[in-house]
C-alpha cells in the first residue's frame, strides 16, 4: 500500500513539472497571438485574482520573491501553502499513517479560496483608491 501511495506522489509531481513546461510554452503562445489581455480588466478596470499572475510565476522561478508578491500575492502564497502540505503527505506515506488525510481533507483548499477572496478585494479596495501594486 505504501508503494502504491508514493507511486501516486510521483505521478503527481510528474505531472506538475509537464504543467509547468506547458505554462511556460503556454506564455508564448499568449504573446504571439496577444491573449494576454484579461477580459475582466478590461470590462470592469478592476483585477480579477489571477491578473498578473504569469509574471508573478515568472518571478517566482527565478527566485525574485518580493516581485513575485508584487505581481499577485496569491502565487506565492498558494506555492508556500502547496509546499508545506505536499512535505506533509510525503512524510505521511514515507510513514504509512494516513491519519492526516482523514484530518485535513479540505483545509488547505478552504484556506486558498478564503485568501484569494480576501486577496481580491482587498487589491481592488486599493485600486479604487488609486494605489495600483502592478505599476
Amino acid at each position: 500500500m505504501k508503494k502504491k501511495r508514493l507511486e501516486y506522489y510521483i505521478l503527481i509531481h510528474f505531472i506538475f513539472v509537464l504543467l509547468l513546461a506547458c505554462f511556460f510554452l503556454g506564455t508564448n503562445l499568449l504573446r504571439a497571438f496577444d491573449l494576454t489581455k484579461c477580459s475582466f480588466y478590461e470590462m470592469t478596470n478592476l483585477y480579477c485574482p489571477g491578473c498578473g499572475g504569469t509574471r508573478a510565476v515568472s518571478s517566482l522561478l527565478k527566485l525574485n520573491v518580493l516581485s513575485s508578491f508584487k505581481y499577485n500575492a496569491i502565487v506565492p502564497i498558494g506555492f508556500s501553502i502547496f509546499l508545506f502540505y505536499d512535505v506533509k503527505i510525503l512524510k505521511s506515506i514515507l510513514k504509512n499513517d494516513m491519519s492526516f488525510f482523514d484530518n485535513h481533507k479540505y483545509i488547505p483548499v478552504l484556506f486558498f479560496v478564503f485568501f484569494l477572496v480576501l486577496y481580491f478585494i482587498v487589491r481592488n479596495v486599493f485600486l479604487i483608491f488609486g494605489i495600483d501594486f502592478m505599476v
